[in-house]
C-alpha cells in the first residue's frame, strides 16, 4: 500500500468521524501537492465495520485483509459511498478527482 501514496510529501488534513472515541476505526485523510486526495482507514475491531465516505464513489480502494492474506492488496473501484471493512482490515481509498468547473 505504501507505494501508492507519497506519505513523505502528502499533507495530513483534519479528519472527522462519527466514531468519536476512535474505538472502531482509525482514519486519516491526506492531500498531495498535486491535489490528489486519499484516506487511510483501519478497522480496529474483530468484526465487520461499515464506513460511509462521501465523495468516494468512482475512486479506487486498496485493501489488506484476511482475503488478501500475505499477497498484494486487493484493489476495487468504489461504486458506493459505503465501504464494508472486515475484521482488522487496512484500506487506502484514492478519492476520484474533484470536478472543477
Amino acid at each position: 500500500l505504501i507505494e501508492t501514496v507519497d506519505i513523505g510529501n502528502d499533507q495530513a488534513v483534519v479528519t472527522e468521524t462519527t466514531d468519536l472515541q476512535g474505538q472502531n476505526i482509525f482514519s486519516q485523510a491526506f492531500i498531495g501537492k498535486n491535489g490528489r486526495r486519499w484516506v487511510l482507514i483501519i478497522n480496529k475491531r474483530y468484526g465487520n465495520i461499515d464506513v460511509f465516505l462521501p465523495g468516494c464513489t468512482g475512486g479506487r480502494m486498496q485493501i489488506i485483509n484476511e482475503a488478501s492474506g500475505f499477497g498484494p492488496a486487493t484493489e476495487v473501484t468504489l461504486e458506493l459511498s459505503r465501504i464494508t471493512l472486515s475484521a482488522f482490515a487496512v484500506a487506502v481509498i484514492h478519492m476520484p478527482p474533484l470536478d472543477v468547473e
